[in-house]
């Protein structure tokens, strides 16, 4: 048994008995955490708004050997967007990328970058509301990424020949990117499509989505195909998300 800290952002919370709460958490340091928090529903709970959707804290929690939940001793604000969610549509996208997360990042494995990049577009998307659609498809493509599902889109998958940038290429069955002669019975990317996914890979959420409400059909192209890769990967992917409960509050 250790008392452990580290930075988290609050995906979901459950309720466990007339006074507790299941939490969980994306932490910077220790993958998702599911733990209790006791007294949390309380009036004067210690833990107060700290547990809001997306609210980033500095969390502190004992881990005991052989035991899935862990016990949380304390939260300390360090970034809300609690006013942000009483948006219908930013509330919609929120809840989205938390249920991703869950699903995508495996308990006890850290995975900083993931955990910075979702911390980077929550805060653009604050700073940005305009840009929400935007910043969600940056937030998928990356998510994608860094769970390693991503294919490559620079080359193509069947002869490795990079592709120019002027160049749409053809995308498979597998979400492959291929060149013309390789990809003859693909289907047609259209006209940037690869080109965005890229600039997504290379640059921050605030650049993408000003490079993307440029060109909102070419965007609104990609993140349907991110969707359907996304999808394609949980379908074969085992469920990680703990088996909670399907109630939440």
């Amino acid at each position: 048994m250790g008392l452990r800290e580290t930075n988290a952002i609050v995906l979901r919370k459950y309720n466990l008995s007339d006074a507790d709460r299941i939490v969980v958490f994306l932490t910077e340091k220790f993958g998702l955490v599911r733990g209790v928090a006791q007294g949390a529903k309380r009036l004067k709970s210690r833990f107060a708004s700290s547990l809001e959707l997306f609210t980033e804290v500095s969390l502190s929690f004992i881990q005991k050997e052989e035991r899935e939940l862990v016990q949380i001793r304390e939260t300390e604000i360090l970034g809300s967007v609690f006013g942000f969610l009483s948006h219908p549509e930013a509330y919609s996208v929120f809840s989205d990328m938390a249920d991703l997360l869950l699903r995508f990042a495996p308990a006890g494995e850290p995975n900083p970058r993931l955990y910075r990049m979702s911390l980077h577009s929550i805060q653009t998307m604050v700073a940005m509301p305009e840009r929400l659609i935007q910043i969600r498809v940056y937030f998928g493509v990356w998510l994608l990424q860094l769970s390693g599902f991503l294919p490559d889109w620079k080359t193509c998958k069947s002869c490795g020949r990079e592709l120019e940038d002027s160049e749409s290429g053809k995308i498979g069955i597998d979400f492959s990117v291929y060149c013309e002669v390789c990809g003859a019975r693909a289907r047609r990317l259209g006209l940037g499509v690869r080109r965005m996914l890229l600039k997504a890979l290379s640059g921050s959420a605030k650049g993408f989505s000003n490079f993307a409400s440029e060109n909102i059909e070419t965007c609104a192209e990609l993140g349907s195909i991110i969707t359907d890769m996304t999808s394609a990967v949980l379908d074969l992917a085992p469920d990680r998300n703990y088996g909670q409960p399907k109630r939440v509050l």
